[in-house]
């Protein structure tokens, strides 16, 4: 049976160091280009169009559909990456770890300038519980461009595990200000701020997530306005 790039990495803490430190090496601290022959920054507008569609229906919560339109995306021109990369993206946010690190883990060793592709792989190491790991790929995408809302939302994420509140505060805020329109941002802004006892903060953020969910997101919804509107993870 063939086994995952991301089983072997999460199976083995001296594997998963060398694999990190062998192209963050050259990531971090190199000011290498990119490669030659690496896609061209200007986006395709059939591809463009896809890419957006497919980010509202992620945030609707259609995963499944989003990830139809992302593999057509894909199919069109296979040798780009930016639709594999939200394919990552989907692919985590269903839990299906192994494919979407196999799917970006790759990118991000070949572009070492793609900020979106090492926020992407955090995210997902974030949600594999290998904190560590996520924090140097959030880190990484940030050194890159200081507008990757989801490494920010990331780190927000992480010092709240950590229980560093104003920390965590301070990276939602950004990750909001960078995408005002993402209520897994909006969400967690609002249940990191009551912690706080911040219950004004949380309250506007609790209205701006309601302004910008889907009514798909039930579950949220409910929680909202079923419950205290300051409850917590």
């Amino acid at each position: 049976m063939r086994c995952s790039g991301f089983a072997i990495l999460l199976s083995s803490t001296f594997l998963r160091r060398a694999i990190l430190v062998a192209f963050f090496g050259c990531v971090v601290f190199s000011a290498l280009p990119v490669a030659a022959g690496a896609q061209s920054r200007e986006v395709p507008s059939a591809i463009r169009k896809i890419l957006k569609d497919s980010v509202k229906l992620t945030r609707a919560g259609k995963l499944t559909e989003s990830e139809d339109l992302l593999k057509q995306a894909i199919a069109l021109e296979e040798f780009r990456t930016e639709a594999k990369v939200e394919l990552g993206y989907v692919l985590m946010k269903q839990r299906r770890l192994a494919e979407a690190y196999d799917l970006v883990f790759p990118i991000a060793k070949d572009e070492p300038k793609n900020a979106r592709a090492f926020s992407v792989l955090g995210a997902t190491m974030l949600t594999a519980g290998r904190f560590g790991d996520a924090r140097v790929l959030f880190f990484n995408a940030i050194k890159l461009d200081r507008k990757q809302h989801l490494a920010w939302a990331g780190y927000g994420m992480l010092d709240f595990y950590e229980n560093k509140i104003a920390d965590s505060l301070q990276n939602l805020r950004e990750a909001v200000i960078h995408e005002p329109s993402e209520p897994d941002y909006l969400f967690a802004l609002a249940q990191v701020s009551a912690r706080a006892e911040r219950y004004t903060e949380a309250a506007e953020a609790y209205k701006d997530f309601l302004s910008v969910a889907s009514s798909a997101d039930a579950d949220r919804r409910a929680r909202i306005r079923g419950s205290s509107p300051f409850c917590v993870f």
